[in-house]
């Protein structure tokens, strides 16, 4: 496995979402890098929520996605006066490939309430195109009917890929998004997960760091050298944090290095670290872990308030909001 992985294509161009929790609708062309920038409430955490629950839902079922976010009246969207919205869309392009060529994917998922009962959800639009062709039988739903359309059920992609390669290669792409949200005591406190493949990836609040970063420091020393770099330009006296393990007790913690004013390199503990500095290391693991750089990981979301970094990462003010420019619309 070698990080020629990494030329490949963008996995997910486009994102359209409508009726989702305080998005009443967006559209946006996603490049390989695109930036959210905006004051609180615009919509971003729940743009990145959006693609999360159809990983979420395909990896085990909407039932489970949504009850995991308080229920259908939870994340339907209201207006201005309080009016909910009958069901949410959510509608993505990816470009996929499923080791012998690539292909465009579209999948379009709706999910309402039941007619009479608007707690009770329903799979109003279930559909799969595979470079333009339809997959598998869409939902289309009884609504009027007594039974419930799903409960577990699960979602098409997750219900037709074994039968399908290219499906299956999708299916295990959108499993394999990562949305990172950090918590700095987790960043701070010590690992004692057992050591193995597991490691190399980063938990989403920021769980295993430590492993990540000696992995990297072993695996790709290069990747480690970069995100030092990064580091010692962006905190001030900064050489680098890396992960320290324990053999013996299966431990792992992290430990900064900074230079003192004789020029010497000093060890500072996990527990004096500043918060800036574990969330700065945590956002440049999180885009330099091994699964990253083998391309095991296709879409990578990070949730970072700009004023929980070091000052000194502050957005400039001429970097535009969008990297590429995108159509969108919020309301």
């Amino acid at each position: 496995m070698t990080v020629e992985r990494l030329q490949t294509s963008v996995f997910l161009t486009r994102l359209r979402v409508e009726n989702y929790r305080s998005i009443g609708y967006c559209d946006v062309h996603l490049g390989p890098l695109t930036v959210l920038a905006g004051p609180n409430a615009a919509g971003k955490s729940n743009f990145l929520d959006a693609l999360r629950f159809v990983r979420d839902a395909v990896r085990t079922s909407p039932a489970r996605a949504l009850e995991s976010r308080g229920g259908l009246d939870e994340v339907l969207h209201r207006d201005a006066v309080g009016r909910r919205a009958h069901s949410f869309r959510i509608h993505m392009e990816v470009g996929a490939h499923d080791g012998l060529a690539r292909f465009d994917a579209a999948y379009t998922v709706e999910i309402g309430a039941m007619h009479g009962d608007s707690s009770l959800p329903v799979v109003h639009k279930d559909e799969l195109l595979i470079d333009g062709a339809p997959v598998g039988e869409p939902s289309a739903p009884n609504l009027a009917g007594d039974e419930p359309v799903f409960g577990d059920d699960f979602l098409l992609p997750a219900r037709v890929h074994r039968a399908n390669h290219e499906v299956r290669a999708l299916v295990r792409s959108l499993g394999r998004m990562r949305f990172y949200e950090f918590l700095t005591p987790v960043l701070r406190d010590v690992d004692d997960t057992s050591r193995s493949a597991s490691g190399q990836m980063l938990g989403e609040r920021g769980s295993r760091l430590a492993r990540v970063l000696t992995q990297l420091s072993k695996q790709y020393p290069w990747a480690k050298e970069a995100l030092d770099g990064y580091l010692s330009t962006m905190i001030d006296n900064a050489v680098a944090v890396d992960g320290v393990e324990v053999s013996e007790a299966s431990l792992a913690y992290v430990a900064g290095r900074f230079l003192r004013a004789d020029g010497h390199e000093a060890r500072v503990d996990r527990r004096s670290l500043s918060e800036g500095t574990l969330r700065l290391t945590a956002v440049l693991a999180a885009l330099f872990q091994p699964l990253v750089l083998e391309g095991d990981i296709p879409l990578l979301g990070i949730e970072e308030p700009e004023i929980s970094l070091h000052p000194r990462c502050s957005v400039p003010s001429t970097t535009p909001s969008w990297l590429p420019p995108a159509t969108h619309r919020w309301s």
